[in-house]
């Protein structure tokens, strides 16, 4: 855990460009749905882009709201490294690429490797989380238990 602000500050920063993205991208599926009229396969590969791109969106809006709140939080006494956390982001970030690459390559034997993978890494390391995640309370050398809500505060929580 490095504390840098300035890469917080670019990933606050860059959560407006895969807004736009996402923009465009619905932009221009609806321009394919009115122009071309697709059925079938086609139709299903447009939705399924909207539905990626959405996801991606999102997995966009928790970075920025956790890079807002670790801004904040480099304000205040460093505290006991959380060693999941590497860990977990690394785990996600493998995720979401090889799911990627499974839509992009058309390898459902891919995609159900990811689906199992997520299921164990669910399992194992994030669910485990909340229950092993301590933060110093800043007020006594007490620890509490903290449920993620409580780190990336309640921002989080986009009303859609």
């Amino acid at each position: 855990m490095t504390r840098d602000t300035e890469l917080a500050a670019r990933v606050v920063e860059g959560d407006v460009k895969v807004d736009q993205l996402e923009r465009e991208l619905d932009n221009l599926a609806i321009r394919l749905l009115a122009l071309r009229q697709p059925v079938a396969r086609d139709l299903r590969e447009i939705f399924s882009a909207l539905k990626i791109g959405s996801d991606l969106e999102r997995i966009g809006d928790y970075a920025a709201n956790v890079a807002k709140r670790s801004i904040a939080l480099s304000q205040t006494p460093a505290v006991r490294p959380v060693f999941a956390l590497p860990r977990m982001a690394h785990l996600a970030q493998i995720q979401i690429k090889d799911v990627l690459d499974s839509y992009v390559q058309r390898d459902p034997d891919k995609a159900y490797s990811v689906w199992k993978r997520d299921n164990r890494a669910r399992r194992d390391v994030f669910e485990p989380f909340p229950r092993a995640a301590h933060l110093y309370d800043g007020r006594s050398t007490e620890h509490r238990l903290v449920h993620p809500s409580s780190v990336y505060g309640e921002e989080h929580r986009e009303n859609r």
